[in-house]
């Protein structure tokens, strides 16, 4: 069973020469792998360009491709293996430490570097750098970067126990079919299930119900008595074993919802729920209850950042679980490196709809923060919602989750950069009109322009 979106792959074209080149090629990407040592990328989406070159420090030697499927290709030279992946990212292991140097072909608008990981954008797409989970530390002489005063250069170092990932987005194009669905999330600590009505009221406009934590059954009170913002609440997020606060709200909030049209989400957070088998327990909620996707909060240990690998392993085995028919909704706060301007693209490109800005805007004007970490727009693929009512990144509000619309002035900055915003009714009713009133033309508008410029996977 394949671990990714259908969105993505690996083509079957794979091409080598006497010289001693190789050429891998993506849904999203373009690789030739040259035997001086250098690697040239280009975006495939929206359009072809240059994207970055990549030089490795070492001796001419020839490339030779040792598999290829639709998921990954393997090449190697000498003592440098290449692994690329149906995501349009290529990861380099050396069996002794090897330099290299990249550079993006391409002016970036927006850069952020953060312990050995670099993020590289502009409008139209752009690239990444990744050093391995846990082994940023130049003092042991595990890995070594340095980043030059030109934004998108950096010079690294890296063997097998520390590979480098690099990284070409977008990997893969917009789902045309979820351009114009937006998201309605329900659910409070009083309410867990919303009424006939509010569903109704919300079909209007949106295409999907997303379903909080409290619809289900409250953890277990070892789990409850904890300090924070969440003392003595449920803490559904933390079960082991998701049963329904109610099994007949449950059935008769997903009935009505599809009745109006809308798909349902439900809530479970990797992050935090105790289940013994997480995928055991995910297949479980999908067997039983058979929603239209799943709501994930959070993939990651919430103190240390476990990084890529496990955010990866989790995104995979659930897209997995979930088929391409299903949805994937995203909340991954911060992760996976703790710092909201470092987002990893590629895997935001296995969920639909990705929620980002409940961490702050890392000190970015909120333009710029939504253009480039929160919009999938040309750099993931996916929806990207905002999570608007986080983002002034505050000590209180971390503390007291101000529930609030979003403003005017938020509306259209979001559409202005491709973002979408969710639909809530408690809100309150006056304050959802003013909010259908605004928001609906502006979506409309950045819908319009979205598929106007969608081009298809290609190199045209």
């Amino acid at each position: 069973m394949r671990q990714s979106s259908a969105l993505m792959r690996v083509e079957p074209a794979a091409s080598s020469n006497e010289g001693g080149s190789a050429e891998i090629i993506t849904t999203g990407a373009r690789f030739r792998f040259l035997a001086d040592g250098r690697i040239e990328a280009d975006q495939r989406l929206p359009a072809p360009r240059a994207c970055f070159v990549a030089t490795l420090d070492v001796p001419p030697a020839p490339w030779r491709i040792e598999s290829i499927d639709a998921d990954r290709a393997v090449l190697r030279r000498d003592d440098v293996t290449a692994e690329v992946r149906d995501d349009s990212t290529v990861t380099l292991t050396a069996a002794r430490h090897t330099d290299i140097r990249t550079e993006p072909s391409f002016a970036p608008d927006f850069s952020h570097w953060s312990d050995g990981r670099m993020i590289a954008l502009d409008g139209r797409g752009g690239y990444g750098a990744y050093a391995a989970d846990f082994v940023f530390d130049s003092s042991l002489g595990r890995v070594s970067a340095r980043l030059p005063p030109t934004p998108g250069h950096v010079e690294w170092g890296f063997d097998d126990a520390s590979p480098i990932r690099l990284a070409v987005f977008p990997p893969r194009p917009p789902d045309p079919r979820l351009l114009d669905w937006n998201i309605a999330h329900e659910g409070t600590p009083g309410a867990p299930f919303p009424s006939d009505d509010t569903i109704a009221d919300a079909a209007r406009t949106c295409r999907v119900l997303a379903l909080h934590a409290y619809i289900w059954r409250a953890a277990p009170w070892r789990l409850r008595v904890r300090p924070g913002r969440y003392f003595l609440r449920s803490n559904s997020w933390r079960s082991a074993l998701h049963e329904p606060a109610d099994s007949d709200a449950l059935a008769r909030t997903m009935a009505t919802a599809r009745r109006h049209g809308m798909k349902v989400v439900l809530y479970l957070s990797p992050r935090y729920s105790t289940a013994p088998d997480l995928f055991a327990e995910i297949a479980r909620v999908l067997d039983t209850h058979a929603p239209d996707g799943l709501y994930l909060d959070g993939i990651t240990a919430l103190h240390g950042h476990a990084g890529l690998t496990q955010m990866e392993h989790v995104l995979r085995r659930t897209r997995a679980l979930l088929g391409d028919d299903r949805l994937l909704y995203l909340h991954p706060g911060d992760e996976p490196y703790g710092t909201p301007l470092l987002p990893c693209p590629f895997l935001d490109a296995h969920a639909d709809f990705v929620l980002r800005g409940s961490e702050g805007t890392g000190g970015r004007p909120l333009g710029t923060f939504l253009r480039h970490a929160v919009s999938g727009w040309n750099v993931s693929g996916s929806v990207g919602v905002w999570c608007h009512y986080g983002s002034q990144g505050t000590a209180l509000s971390r503390l007291v989750p101000f529930e609030r619309p979003p403003r005017a002035d938020d509306i259209d900055v979001a559409t202005r950069n491709h973002v979408r915003l969710w639909r809530r009714s408690r809100w309150g009713a006056a304050a959802l009109r003013d909010f259908d009133a605004r928001y609906g033309p502006a979506f409309a508008a950045m819908v319009r322009d979205e598929r106007a410029s969608s081009r298809e996977p290609g190199d045209r």
